[in-house]
């Protein structure tokens, strides 16, 4: 007798099966529904008979008391995890050669600038005003516009929602130089115009562009190419 197989009608009750588990998210539900395909499967090789609900029934109850959330919070671990790696190995090539000649440079050159400026905080206000401005224009323009993945159906992906709720993040780093007017209320200026200050000034400030531009524009590039890679057929064109 040739081994029973999942019809597309019955695939789909999988999938709704996913949905009344709390599995909203399209992505997750795909390799769900293949784990829970394959589960029925086995048991088919033995019982050809056996009901398709008995079946789902004995392969769902593997996944234990938790269900399906178990699943959930290990994939979006893994998520965090992927990419956290990938923000820091984007950030650490900008202190290795040859970017770390772009790093150095940038650095001299703020450096010059406050030199020529002659006080610290006529250049740092202006950069941490610049640096908040750009924030509100990201949020409003770039990120709607060229970063922020659109779908032709109406589906939640695990991988978008990660996009979006990561804007959380660089809403919080692009808090900092708000944080750094502030302090630099509580400092002497005469004291912050000393030449080593003004260095370390300008390679902290070099830092903390490299790590707006790793997060707030590299990352969001990287999870929509590999979106793209994994379900072109929901991109809008």
């Amino acid at each position: 007798m040739e081994t029973r197989k999942l019809n597309e009608e019955e695939t789909e009750r999988l999938f709704d099966f996913c949905r009344k588990h709390y599995v909203s998210e399209y992505d997750l539900q795909i390799e769900l529904v293949d784990h829970l395909a394959s589960g029925i499967e086995a048991q088919w090789q033995e019982n050809p008979f056996l009901s398709l609900p008995v079946a789902l029934n004995n392969t769902f109850d593997k996944f234990g008391i938790y269900g399906f959330s178990k699943v959930k919070e290990q994939k979006e671990k893994g998520l965090r995890r992927k990419y956290r790696r990938l923000f820091w190995q984007y950030t650490i090539e900008f202190y290795k050669l040859p970017k770390a000649l772009l790093t150095i440079v940038l650095t001299f050159l703020l450096f010059s600038i406050y030199r020529s400026a002659g006080n610290f905080y006529w250049v740092t206000v202006p950069i941490f005003i610049s640096i908040m401005v750009f924030d509100v224009f990201y949020f409003l323009w770039i990120y709607p516009t060229r970063y922020k993945i659109k779908t032709t159906e109406q589906k939640s992906f695990l991988l978008i929602n990660y996009l979006n709720s990561r804007q959380i993040g660089i809403n919080l780093i692009f808090q900092i130089p708000l944080q750094g007017l502030q302090l630099l209320d509580h400092y002497n200026y005469s004291y912050l115009n000393y030449t080593p200050i003004m260095f370390m000034s300008s390679f902290a400030m070099v830092c903390l562009g490299i790590l707006l531009y790793v997060y707030s524009i590299v990352i969001p590039v990287k999870v929509r190419e590999h979106f793209i890679e994994e379900f072109p057929q929901f991109i809008q064109s």
